[in-house]
């Protein structure tokens, strides 16, 4: 069932249509494709929580609650709605090339096998170190100057080598 209203806009299974082409139903579109013509143009949902925009040279993915990315048989990975990237239980990550955050990156799994170098590149010091362990925030790895190099247990410094690579200790030796 079809209808031209009388501003022009056209329905396809719909006897009010709102826009130029209004479909209610399923759309299907068999050797072709669709094309947005303009940058700036979104493809939305209706609830408007998920959107694609195209911005110049750039792809905008808009969600509400993050991105799930799926393969057969099940999920990958997502991003939730905070930005953090989850991994799937019981993947394995073979080559990660880089990874830049400028929060936290954290992980809950056992890892084995060759991850090239893992750089900090901010220092918040021995009261959160840039190297730490999950649930546990002040006790880690921290740069204590240009080559020196600090450890830290309950957010003070317990360990730390200088540039000469001399040892000091904070607390009582046994």
């Amino acid at each position: 069932k079809c209808i031209m209203s009388s501003s022009g806009q056209f329905g396809i299974g719909t006897t009010s249509p709102t826009a130029a082409l209004d479909v209610s139903g399923d759309v299907t579109i068999d050797g072709g494709g669709l094309t947005i013509e303009d940058t700036g143009e979104y493809l939305t949902f209706t609830d408007g929580n998920a959107s694609i925009r195209r911005n110049s040279n750039d792809m905008q993915f808009m969600a509400y609650s993050g991105f799930i990315f799926s393969n057969n048989p099940g999920e990958s990975f997502r991003i939730d709605n905070s930005g953090n990237l989850q991994m799937a239980s019981g993947k394995n990550i073979t080559s990660v090339q880089n990874i830049t955050a400028t929060g936290n990156i954290s992980s809950s799994v056992t890892s084995t096998g060759s991850f090239g170098k893992v750089m900090a590149t901010m220092n918040d010091g021995q009261g959160g170190p840039g190297f730490t362990f999950h649930g546990d925030p002040d006790t880690g790895m921290f740069s204590t100057e240009a080559n020196g190099l600090g450890l830290a247990t309950n957010g003070t410094q317990a360990l730390s080598f200088n540039s000469s690579q001399t040892a000091v200790f904070a607390g009582d030796l046994y």
